[in-house]
């Protein structure tokens, strides 16, 4: 049970970023201020899609969890068994969602709606730079990530978990390291673009 709460733990963050992000992003550029802009008819279309893909997403954490116990050494076997069917689906899904999101966020920040403030088009300017780069950042790290699962789903067809972790172990620190490093400089990013804005 407490595995499975790990698995939840780490991964729903990992999918809902993105999506979180793109909603963001929307708000920002005024995707609900009016629903006649061209900006809201651009959208709207790709907000359902990607919306139908992080719950898909969410469907997989929820329902094709592979951490079941079977009692024993049974809980390993399950992973290998179960994980080696769900990853292929879900490494092929990650990907699409995130690229999704982040590409229709960089959309809406480069074509916003007007804005309705005074000086409203001025501070989106000035805060654009970097949420473009928060945004680009944000890739990278979904980037990383699903290398890794696609990595891992690669590995579980043809070796045993304790081989994976053998290979896996020495660069564990590093892959920690740089996805905590990049996370942290997105945080700056929209730090400046909340101050410029």
């Amino acid at each position: 049970v407490k595995v499975r709460w790990w698995w939840y733990f780490f991964f729903v963050p990992i999918v809902i970023l993105p999506y979180a992000w793109y909603l963001l992003m929307l708000w920002y550029a005024g995707f609900w201020d009016g629903f006649s802009s061209t900006l809201h008819r651009r959208h709207r279309w790709g907000l359902a899609l990607a919306t139908v893909l992080v719950i898909t997403l969410f469907a997989m954490l929820m329902f094709a969890n592979p951490f079941v116990y079977n009692g024993g050494n049974g809980m390993l076997q399950d992973l290998v068994q179960r994980g080696g069917r769900i990853s292929p689906l879900y490494t092929l899904l990650y990907p699409v969602t995130i690229l999704l999101c982040l590409a229709l966020a960089m959309d809406a920040l480069l074509r916003p709606a007007p804005s309705s403030r005074m000086m409203g088009d001025l501070a989106r300017r000035r805060a654009r730079p970097w949420l473009l780069a928060a945004s680009i950042v944000q890739f990278i790290v979904s980037l990383i990530v699903g290398v890794a699962l696609g990595w891992l789903t690669v590995m579980l067809r043809h070796f045993s978990i304790s081989h994976i972790v053998s290979i896996g172990a020495p660069f564990a620190g590093l892959f920690d390291l740089i996805v905590i490093s990049l996370i942290a400089l997105t945080v700056i990013l929209m730090g400046k673009a909340i101050v410029s804005y």
